[in-house]
């Protein structure tokens, strides 16, 4: 029995990662000829993905199907996704499998290198998210030419368990800006490069990241923010620009992370647009490890926000570290013109 547990366990580590290999069997820039050639996949097919050149095929594990995703930027392979979804699995279930892929990577890669949140406090008390309707975990790995992300979301009954390998030393075109750039024009009045008031189309011209999402009132972009990841989010009312928002998506080492991440963007916000207007948060600036792990915990059950406004002319500007309502940190910089 223990022998044949490890003929399993090995085979879910080539599945996963490959032998000398950066994502199961390819490596990065290979050609969709050669991925095809390389991996024992049937029927690697074209998909559609907002304009992204992807394939796609099937495998199995743990006896269940899933779905295995080749992802190129010029031709070259940049990055591979395996995904295992809408499982009729209790959350305990689920949670056995995500800990399976979790073992088998920390196996072979060590600790991971950040975690969000709800990874943290699943690690010290899985049974507190037995009864939940709602949960996010994920974490990942910072290799020295692959980022590897592993998360399981879980939502009434449904699973959403994927792991992500990405090759870190291209260049994104969805880079860090300049800061000013990146927080708009102190009396411009407006959201970045644009004014409040310009149309979608006039916005589109003026942003120069790529687009992720155009849902008609809202436009979506990715980035990053004083070395945070983030979306980008222009919003219009009566197809005019009236505000912008960043939602910042960090994952963290440890909780009390995301307490310094607002307060580097409050000081970054200082340089530009001077002292807040209102700040609660002054109270609880502290470099002491214990207090803002405390602080994070509060801000993660509801009973603490921190907040900071500025006024800029016609526009608004508001920072928040948040719960968002799903059991989540919210951590968002807002301009909104009034």
């Amino acid at each position: 029995m223990k022998k044949f547990l490890i003929i399993i366990f090995l085979t879910i580590l080539t599945l996963i990662y490959g032998l000398d290999y950066d994502f199961k069997k390819t490596k990065w820039g290979m050609t969709v000829e050669e991925v095809k050639k390389n991996e024992d996949i049937k029927r690697i097919e074209a998909v559609v993905k907002m304009g992204i050149n992807a394939y796609r095929g099937k495998d199995q594990l743990f006896g269940e199907s899933f779905t295995i995703e080749y992802i190129f930027e010029d031709k070259k392979l940049t990055e591979g996704n395996i995904s295992l979804e809408n499982y009729p699995f209790e959350l305990e279930e689920t949670f056995d499998i995500f800990n399976k892929l979790f073992n088998s990577l920390s196996e072979k890669y060590g600790d991971p290198d950040e975690k969000n949140m709800d990874f943290i406090l699943y690690q010290s008390d899985q049974s507190k998210f037995l009864d939940k309707d709602y949960c996010k975990i994920e974490c990942n790995w910072e290799l020295e030419q692959t980022n590897v992300f592993l998360k399981n979301i879980y939502f009434e009954g449904e699973s959403v368990l994927w792991i992500k390998y990405k090759q870190n030393n291209i260049i994104n075109k969805q880079s860090e800006e300049s800061l000013e750039i990146s927080l708009g024009y102190k009396g411009k009045k407006g959201f970045r490069n644009s004014n409040w008031g310009l149309s979608i189309d006039e916005v589109k011209n003026r942003e120069t990241l790529e687009l992720i999402i155009d849902g008609g009132d809202i436009l979506i972009y990715e980035s990053k923010l004083i070395d945070i990841p983030c979306e980008i989010v222009y919003a219009f009312k009566a197809k005019v620009l009236s505000s912008g928002f960043y939602d910042f998506k960090p994952l963290q080492t440890k909780p009390g992370s995301l307490v310094d991440d607002f307060f580097n963007i409050k000081q970054k916000l200082i340089s530009i647009y001077d002292l807040p207007s209102t700040d609660n948060s002054i109270q609880h600036q502290s470099t002491d490890n214990a207090h803002k792990t405390k602080l994070a915990i509060s801000i993660y059950d509801g009973s603490e926000e921190l907040l900071c406004t500025w006024k800029e002319g016609n526009t608004d500007i508001k920072l928040s570290l948040s719960n968002d309502n799903s059991d989540d940190f919210s951590l968002s910089l807002f301009f909104l013109h009034h």
